[in-house]
């Protein structure tokens, strides 16, 4: 498995279609345009046509930084029709065991609706699936996503989602050129010619996050995020 400087992605966008799709898609736009760096999985942008679903989310998932689910009370309600293939709930349990590794961080959002409050998540009495190749079941990864600090979010509240999304992109790791170099990380530049078009630079203080660099003043933070 990768480390994670060489990671393609920075976030991956993990909700239910049927309950969080204008949230997935918002969210997504509102990460992009605060840092166009930022490399976002999001299924209907990333996954090409023609490709297996499966195959391919999965394979993100290994290549991924920070594993962002969306979740609803729609979400949540959504696992009484679920099959034994349960796309949502593989990508939970593909994120858990990579986070048991330090291969992820997991930051989940719980989405508030129509003037909710955090109450309404409160006593849901969860349907129990067993989804195919998930070690888990629905309340058993419930259980453990709930374990992360993450955020209550209103998206019909513009400050609510600018706060958030940058609550994401400080999160997202960030590594010096010297860092990657010594890991064999993405955009390392041999060693007597910089990489042409990977916006290396010969300064140690060029940080790197995503596939793209920005200048921060030398400030490194990787790993597990603090809160």
């Amino acid at each position: 498995m990768s480390s994670i400087e060489s990671k393609k992605y920075d976030i991956f966008i993990s909700y239910r279609q049927s309950a969080c799709k204008d949230v997935a898609e918002k969210l997504y736009l509102k990460l992009i345009a605060k840092d166009r760096s930022l490399n976002v999985f999001r299924d209907s942008e990333a996954i090409p046509k023609g490709v297996r679903w499966k195959k391919f989310f999965t394979n993100a998932l290994a290549d991924t930084r920070i594993f962002v689910p969306l979740i609803s009370k729609e979400t949540l309600n959504t696992f009484k029709n679920s099959t034994s293939r349960d796309n949502l709930l593989l990508e939970w349990n593909i994120a858990l065991t990579y986070e048991e590794n330090d291969e992820i961080i997991i930051i989940p959002i719980f989405v508030l609706e129509n003037g909710q409050d955090r109450s309404v998540f409160a006593g849901i009495e969860l349907y129990d699936v067993c989804a195919a190749d998930c070690a888990l079941t629905s309340k058993q990864l419930w259980s453990a996503i709930c374990e992360f600090n993450g955020s209550f979010v209103d998206f019909s509240i513009d400050n609510d989602v600018y706060r958030v999304v940058d609550e994401i992109i400080e999160c997202v790791p960030k590594f010096t050129e010297s860092e990657l170099n010594s890991s064999g990380g993405v955009n390392s530049p041999s060693p007597d010619k910089k990489s042409e078009g990977s916006g290396v630079s010969g300064d140690n203080n060029v940080v790197h996050h995503g596939n793209a660099s920005a200048s921060r003043g030398g400030v490194v933070n990787y790993g597990k995020y603090n809160k």
